[in-house]
């Protein structure tokens, strides 16, 4: 399971969607959560937690988008785009 872990990770740095990247969580054999989410993004892309965090204001409980984000794809690149640039 912890290669399963590790491709989430590659995606987020590779530049996937957050579309494609919850996708490929649901696929997995790790619960898709919210917590799962921020373990990908912390421990597998590198991404601070607190900026991790900013991701789950972007979706709810089930990973589905949250309402009251008109451009959740954009806000996605805002937060993970430095990382995958490698510019922090």
């Amino acid at each position: 399971m912890e290669e399963e872990f590790t491709e989430a990770g590659r995606l987020v740095l590779t530049g996937s969607s957050l579309t494609e990247l919850i996708s490929y969580m649901t696929s997995a054999p790790f619960p898709a959560t919210p917590f799962n989410l921020l373990r990908v993004l912390t421990q597998e892309a590198g991404i601070p937690l607190a900026r991790a965090r900013e991701v789950l204001t972007l979706v709810d409980q089930d990973l589905e988008f949250a309402e009251g984000h008109d451009d959740v794809e954009r806000e996605w690149d805002a937060i993970a785009g430095p990382y995958r640039t490698g510019q922090v």
